[in-house]
This record gives structure tokens, sequence and C-alpha cells, in this order.
């Protein structure tokens, strides 16, 4: 046990020195690369789907993400993952650890040309409910979202959009105050716009992010040897018998009284043979 608490603590420091682990935050079809960007071999990884079923009381079932592996534009590994089931690769896994609401979105200027597409991930939280920001491309202006339900639970986006004002006074922080182009509430298939707002929100679905941890760890396998040698050490310690031994020594008295505490494992009727053997020793008789 001991030697397994020894090598742990140099797995643990081999691990923090050599160790990478990185958060990925994927919308539907997302892909991002892993590590440093532009390094030979570099990973891509791809999230296919994502799935997080529900009861009828609205407690999650489970959250999984079919997530693909992809190095210079090839596929080379592709699994549902989960929190405790990882695909790994080369040295990598990568784990299921979080996930959130995101808004897929079209955003098109006043001749309907688009400027910007994708999926908004509500990453913040505002008075409880998941809030995200998304800057208009090609505009000053830019949209605050809030992600609310109705008594039915039906998903609805409140969505402002502002521009600065930048004949304001600026606030005590140096923030330019902003000014309010459009306000709404937007179901899936709902625009929002307003005269001269120079662009319109068009809601598509309320969609999901997914959070994939990326770990490589040079020191794991260090970290399963130390693991096995506690495990191995832990059971050989409880399977052993243990005994305690008291003695009573005191000044000018020829006699040392002895007392043996037995506990798990060992037989009573050894306990004769143990004393007298304890006691060849001490008085230097040999074993």
């Amino acid at each position: 046990m001991h030697t397994g608490l020894v090598v742990m603590l140099v797995g643990a420091a081999a691990s923090g020195a050599f160790g990478y682990t990185q958060g990925i935050l994927l919308t539907d079809g997302e892909a991002l690369p892993v590590g440093k960007i532009g390094t030979a071999d570099g990973l891509v990884i791809v999230n296919h789907a994502f799935s997080a079923p529900r009861t009828e009381t609205g407690a999650f079932i489970d959250f999984s993400t079919d997530l693909g592996v992809y190095v210079g534009g090839e596929e080379v590994a592709r699994q549902l993952v989960r929190v405790n089931e990882p695909l790994t690769y080369d040295g990598w896994s990568f784990h299921q650890n979080f996930f959130g609401p995101a808004a897929r979105l079209e955003i098109r200027d006043d001749v309907g040309a688009l400027l910007w597409a994708g999926d908004a991930p509500f990453t913040a939280q505002l008075d409880g409910a998941p809030y995200a920001t998304l800057p208009i491309p090609g505009n000053s202006a830019g949209i605050e979202m809030q992600l609310r339900r109705d008594d039915n639970g039906v998903a609805a986006i409140f969505i402002v959009a502002s521009t600065p004002d930048v004949n304001g006074t600026p606030s005590d922080d140096g923030s330019v105050p902003l000014t309010t182009i459009f306000a709404s509430v937007l179901a899936e298939g709902d625009v929002a716009t307003a005269p001269g707002a120079g662009f319109s929100v068009y809601l598509r679905e309320v969609t999901s992010y997914t959070g994939i941890i990326a770990r490589r760890d040079p020191a794991a396998l260090l970290i399963w040897v130390a693991a096995a040698l506690i495990m191995g050490g832990l059971m050989l310690t409880l399977r052993r018998p243990r005994a305690r031994l008291w003695l009573q020594i005191r000044p000018g008295v020829a006699t040392v009284p002895i007392a043996l505490l037995t506990e798990r494992g060992t037989d009573s009727a050894q306990y004769g043979a143990i004393i007298r053997r304890i006691t060849r020793r001490l008085s230097g008789e040999g074993a």
C-alpha cells in the first residue's frame, strides 16, 4: 500500500507536468480542433448529434454525443460517448461532461442577404434562465437572448437587439450605453425585426450543445499501477491475521506480565504457542 501511494504521487505529479486537458463546447454539426492549432497530425472532433432524452416528468434519462475524430480530413474514430464511456484514440480520451441549450438562428439584412447562420449556445445565466449574446456581422448592433418557457413548457426566446449610443454618457465602469432597436419573444419559426433596424432574426429551432473533455495523460498507466498496488495491499492487510502484544515492565521486578490481544483471523488454539515464541525471543533464546 505504501508503494502504491508513492507511485500515485509520482503519477499525479507527472500528470500535472505532462498531461493535457481541454474543455470543448460543440453545437450540433460543429467541428473544433483539439490541442494546439497547426500541430502536425492535429485532431478535430465533430459533434454529429447530441441526445438528452427526458422522462414524462422532465428529468433527464441520459445524455450522450455521437462524436467523430478526424485527422487530415479523414474520420479515424467514432463512438457514442457518455460520462463513463469515453472515446479513446491514440492516447486521447474524450468524455461527455456537460451540455446546454442553443438557438439555431438566421440573421439577414433588409434585402434578405444572409449575415449569419448557426447555433448560438446559451452559456450564461440571467435571472436564473439561460442567456447568450451575439454580435451582428457587418453591424455595430448586437442581440441579447434569454431562453424562456411558457405555461405549457414550450420553449421561446426573449430577444433584445440594441446598438451603442455614441452620444450617450458612459457609465461608471466605462461601458457605453445602449439604444434598444427592438425587443421580441420568438417561438420556433418566428422572425423579429423593426423598421430601420437593418436586419432581422429568424429562430429556426431551439437545439442543444454538448461539452466534451479532451484529455491526454501519459501518466495514466502509473495511476492504474498505483491503484492496483493499493488494492492489493489492502486485501492482504484485511486477510492477514492480526494481534497486539502488551507487556508491563516494572523497575526491580523480574517478571513481565504479557497480554495478547488477537483480532480477525487468529486461531485461538495458537495463543499459547505465540506467547511462548515471543517469550523465547525476548529472553534471547532465539525462535
